[in-house]
């Protein structure tokens, strides 16, 4: 049994044209219309304007409606007969393509992982400088796993990464910047020497204009002088008086007494 789809229906059968005036309606058209070329409605017009607007757009909505009443014939045959039937055999091969898929998925998937160990022990017997730098994660490749890209090409690359990662380190170090450490943890999440380079240099520019602020904040601060106390008011007296006073002066003396801290006793 052929499985093809032959089509049966002749091709004569087919609709090859749908026949109408055409030509002549055309021609109808553009003369109707040739009165509407470069008309002009005053304010008195307003609404012979909206008569003709109407009359032209019926009769365009009529040309419209034909054209879909057509169409909707024309693909009657199509839509009720073939499309439904072809979908239906379309959706039983589907059945074993997926079948398929899946497997050919999990074969797939079993070689990525076979591929992705094998890498891995590579990178973990080459890349002992800076494993605790650059994880096996941090430096992983999707494309590692394509079946396009060799275990050999992997390999080189790896091997150009450790030494990358050497060079650049060494390099910052040389660098002597005071965010040293900010540029290496910088470069360590990007594995990118020139951005993490330039994370150090704002910083110092950050770092010098907020020193700069500061200075200049300091100049503008009003200078308090402070004086040292006296030796009078270090040096402490003591002198003997009677006073003589009504009983509301002498409670107002004590109390100036007691709240400037000046010691008395009776006589």
């Amino acid at each position: 049994m052929s499985m093809e789809l032959i089509i049966k229906t002749p091709e004569d059968a087919f609709l090859k044209a749908v026949e109408f005036n055409y030509s002549e309606l055309k021609t109808a058209i553009q003369n109707s219309l040739e009165k509407y070329k470069g008309l002009t409605y005053d304010d008195s017009q307003v609404a012979e304007a909206k008569k003709d607007r109407s009359t032209l757009n019926k009769f365009k909505e009529s040309m419209e409606n034909e054209r879909k009443r057509v169409k909707k014939l024309c693909m009657r045959a199509y839509e009720e007969s073939f499309e439904p039937k072809v979908k239906e055999l379309v959706s039983l091969v589907n059945e074993p393509i997926s079948e398929i898929d899946n497997q050919v998925k999990t074969f797939e998937e079993k070689k990525k992982a076979k591929k992705d160990e094998e890498i891995r022990a590579f990178y973990a017997e080459n890349a002992k400088d800076i494993l605790m730098l650059v994880p096996y994660e941090k430096a992983f490749s999707e494309k590692w796993l394509n079946a396009s890209t060799s275990m050999k090409s992997v390999q080189d690359e790896i091997l150009a990464l450790v030494d990358k990662v050497k060079i650049d380190l060494s390099t910052i170090d040389g660098l002597k910047s005071d965010y040293t450490e900010q540029v290496k943890a910088m470069y360590l999440d990007t594995l990118d020497i020139a951005a993490a380079i330039r994370h150090g240099n704002d910083l110092e520019v950050k770092a010098q204009r907020l020193a700069e602020f500061e200075k200049q904040k300091a100049q503008e601060m009003p200078k308090v002088e402070t004086q040292a106390p006296s030796e009078s008011l270090k040096k402490l007296y003591q002198i003997g008086f009677r006073v003589t006073a009504t009983a509301e002066q002498l409670q107002g003396l004590k109390e100036y007494l007691t709240v400037n801290n000046i010691k008395f006793e009776r006589i």
